[in-house]
């Protein structure tokens, strides 16, 4: 008899990905449904100020990195083609 396979989904307390724990926790219990699957918040316990600070972070993470990484990912291809030269 094999024994039933113990999941754990941790979620943080932002909504997006919230429902995406929500989500894979959905799937998991599709695809195995003997599944033991537990989902923890892993912000519940912290601090306020650390979870402000957290939000805050990963908001601006969010908003200005997609142009940050194209000037990163520019700058990599520009010394490639220089040092090929």
């Amino acid at each position: 008899m094999t024994k039933a396979p113990r999941i754990l989904v941790l979620t943080l307390s932002l909504v997006p990905v919230t429902c995406s724990g929500a989500n894979r926790r959905a799937r998991i219990k599709r695809q195995s449904p003997d599944a033991e699957v537990q989902t923890v918040d892993a912000l519940a316990d912290c601090r306020f100020l650390f979870r402000v600070f957290y939000v805050c972070l990963t908001g601006s993470w969010c908003r200005y990195a997609p142009a940050l990484w194209d000037r990163f990912s520019l700058a990599a291809q520009q010394q490639m083609r220089e040092n090929r030269a």
